[in-house]
């Protein structure tokens, strides 16, 4: 009885976010009340309330789940083909990945007028930060400059912050009416090369080296996957 009811409770909790995903993407955070996710869900207010306290507690879980989400595609792509690891290619997916998907787009790009209050003003730390984004690019980084798949004759912070600007400014082109931009897997292949020519050291990789690297950072994903999941209501 009690695992039948854990179910109903994950079920319901699945679909409440579901409906609050759609009106947050069509009205943005500020339009949106608990009311009508509610009426929408077909569950009674107080109902919702016995999942999250809050609203922004019930959006900040609905982030976070979008963004195991990506992890988990990565995740699948690495352990198919390590190869995925390179940089360029590894940076390229990250970008169609979250482009494919509008709330994660909305979350790397701080879209204050579909996520409101859940973007960061100024004085605020940066939703990638907040949800552990910037401390995991920092130690992927880390890892494919110990297996010698990128260059290390530039300190770690100034490549980090170099990928944050190269991926946000290729996140910003896409808002962009499409007959100005060319499409997104051509600039997804832009970033690749970008990367490939800036980060990445001249001499091919052996393939051990690749599968080493590949097992570290899946094991890094598939960590901060399971954190992100386990901070869910």
């Amino acid at each position: 009885m009690a695992a039948y009811e854990d179910e109903q409770h994950r079920a319901r909790a699945e679909r409440i976010l579901a409906v609050a995903q759609e009106l947050l993407l069509s009205w943005g955070y500020k339009r949106v009340t608990i009311d009508d996710i509610a009426r929408r869900a077909r569950v009674g207010k107080g109902t919702i309330y016995l999942h999250w306290k809050s609203k922004e507690a019930l959006f900040m879980d609905l982030l976070r789940r979008e963004v195991a989400a990506i992890l988990d595609a990565q995740l699948h792509e690495i352990r198919a083909e390590p190869m995925m690891v390179l940089p360029h290619r590894m940076f390229r997916s990250m970008f169609l990945l979250h482009t494919g998907r509008p709330l994660a787009r909305a979350i790397l790009g701080e879209e204050a007028d579909i996520l409101g209050a859940l973007a960061p003003d100024r004085l605020a730390p940066s939703l990638a930060r907040v949800l552990g984004l910037t401390t995991l690019l920092t130690g992927i980084l880390q890892a494919l400059r110990d297996h010698g798949l990128m260059r290390v004759d530039r300190p770690l912070a100034d490549q980090a912050h170099a990928i944050e600007a190269i991926l946000s400014g290729s996140f910003l082109l896409t808002k962009l009416p499409s007959h100005e931009v060319p499409t997104l897997e051509q600039q997804a292949d832009i970033l690749a090369v970008t990367v490939r020519d800036a980060f990445e050291r001249p001499e091919p990789p052996d393939r051990a080296t690749v599968e080493a690297a590949a097992e570290r950072l899946g094991a890094m994903l598939d960590d901060m996957r399971t954190q992100l999941l386990g901070k869910l209501s």
